[in-house]
């Protein structure tokens, strides 16, 4: 079932991709920019709260998570729910859902391999 999901939900991003090619590839410079440096701060806030609320290893990995990763298929739902897609902003919240799975895919290969270094040491 989830790889139906998945298959689904890569389906529609495609898609999505595709038709909005003409629209979306002017802006794409700005988006990257503003999705990647709230990513980066986001993921940073998060790990700076672990360490300042003293928390051990994995709830410091947890919370660098939980504040990264934000909810970016609610932000689309809620932007075309309830505000009829407000301009662009469903294209940044979807572009943010997609650049969360990369970042996250990124900083999951920053704590394994920090995690290969502790045990090799």
């Amino acid at each position: 079932m989830a790889l139906l999901g998945t298959l689904a939900l890569a389906g529609v991003i495609a898609y999505g991709v595709v038709h909005f090619f003409v629209l979306l590839a002017p802006a794409l410079p700005l988006l990257a920019g503003v999705g990647i440096a709230h990513n980066a701060l986001a993921f940073g806030g998060g790990l700076l709260a672990g360490h300042l609320l003293g928390a051990d290893r994995a709830a410091r990995r947890a919370l660098t998570f939980e504040v990264g990763i934000q909810n970016s298929g609610l932000a689309i739902v809620i932007l075309l729910a309830q505000l009829e897609g407000l301009g662009g902003a469903a294209a940044i919240a979807a572009f943010w859902g997609v650049w969360h799975l990369l970042a996250g895919g990124f900083i999951v290969l920053i704590l394994r391999a920090s995690d290969r270094r502790g045990r090799a040491s």
